[in-house]
Parts: C-alpha cells; structure tokens; sequence
C-alpha cells in the first residue's frame, strides 16, 4: 500500500526494503525508503528514509509541528512552493529525557556489548538542549520523568542495566574513558558529514553536558518507584 501511495504521487525511482526482524517480537518494525539523489551521499547521512512501525512507543506528549522543506525556505516565493505539513512531534522536554536516558544505559551494559556506531549524534543533542530551558523543565517534571522511566524499563529494558540509578543524583550520560577515543572518532566523522555550520569540539561538548550533569545530580527530589535490580 506505501509503494502504491507513493505511485499515485508521481515518484519514481523509490525502493523499499523492510528490515529482517531479529526476533519475532522486535519492536519497531523497520520500512527503509531509498530516493534518488544527484549529489554524492556520505556515509554518515544515507539517502533514505527510515520509517519505524511500532506500539511500545509513549505517544505523549507532543506538539504539532509545520514542516517545510529547505527547497521551499530558500525560494519561499517560487510557484513550486507547498504549504508546510503539520507532524505530530515529540516535545523537547521528552527529546532531553530520552537521550539523556539511552546514553546513561548503554553506559552501564557490559563493555563487550556498549555501541558507538552513530551514537554520538545523541551527545550533540543533550548538548544543545542542556543549553535551553526545556532541559530544566525536564529535569524538574516528576511525573514526566518517572513515566519515561517506567515506560523503558517496561518495554525497552536493556538486560543488566539497574533502572534504579535512574535518579537524578545517578544519570551518568557521558563515555567511559575506555571508549572515549571510539565516541570521539564517531563525532567527528558527525561533524564531517551530517552538522551544518560550526559545532563545539568534543571536548567543549564533554565539559558543557558535565556542567550541566552537576546541577541535575544534585537535585534533592527522589523518584517515587523501585525496581528489581538486574539478574548478574
């Protein structure tokens, strides 16, 4: 039905391929969307869209948000110009809670299992995001904070990861020294090939995310849950 969708709007020279599941009860479901494109594609930014099909998602909260395209904000006045799509958007405060909770838990897995591969871009973010009030708002959202917890620990619980040292006095978003060089190198090619305009090296985004680590770890507000703490 997507094929045809896409069929009846003109495009062309669009392929599909859907992502073998590694287990039958994987969550999301993955429809890569491959476009044609005129300029060489880095290896960083692939000429796709990744469409992800899942129900374990928290859907709220969220924000509408217009989306235009950079054709149509570079030639605002042209005749080929659309109207902006309004998506359903996660907000900011959820963005800051999320990232900052991926990066803490893929810190505490075994060293053999910790990823790096594209992940860097989620330091950027924290980065940037802890340099707004919606990072403040999301660290003082209680209820926010816990359901976010609760809900990963429910349907995307990593396996020996405590979801205990969730507290605000705990998170520990930043790379273990002993992977620094590889989340460096990761950033860099990041920076390379994926940012617009200047970006902080990644020892200035190290420092600001610390910065900011030390006013969250030194909130005196407790989450209201235990959990069971992971099978050794």
């Amino acid at each position: 039905e997507l094929q045809e969708r896409f069929k009846e709007k003109g495009f062309e020279g669009v392929d599909f391929n859907i992502v073998p599941p590694e287990s039958s009860d994987q969550d999301p479901r993955i429809i890569e969307i491959y476009y044609p494109y005129i300029t060489k594609s880095p290896g960083y930014i692939q000429p796709r869209v990744q469409v992800e099909i899942g129900c374990r998602s928290l859907r709220e909260p969220f924000n509408l948000k217009p989306i235009n395209s950079f054709v149509d904000e570079q030639y605002p006045d042209a005749e080929f110009v659309e109207a902006p799509v309004s998506v359903p958007s996660v907000t900011p405060e959820r963005t800051f809670l999320e990232k900052l909770f991926l990066l803490h838990e893929e810190f505490q897995r075994p060293k053999e299992k910790i990823r790096v591969d594209r992940l860097s871009r989620h330091l950027y973010d924290v980065f940037q995001l802890s340099k707004t009030e919606f990072a403040t708002n999301a660290i003082n959202a209680h209820e926010l904070y816990e359901t976010i917890v609760n809900h990963r620990y429910l349907f995307t619980k990593l396996g020996g990861v405590d979801y205990n040292l969730h507290r605000p006095q705990d998170i520990r978003p930043i790379p273990t020294p002993d992977y620094e060089e590889d989340w460096k190198a990761d950033y860099k090619t990041m920076q390379e090939q994926m940012i617009y305009g200047d970006s902080p090296s990644y020892e200035n985004l190290i420092r600001g995310i610390q910065e900011f680590m030390e006013k969250m770890n030194a909130l005196d507000w407790k989450m209201g849950m235990e959990f069971p703490l992971p099978k050794s």
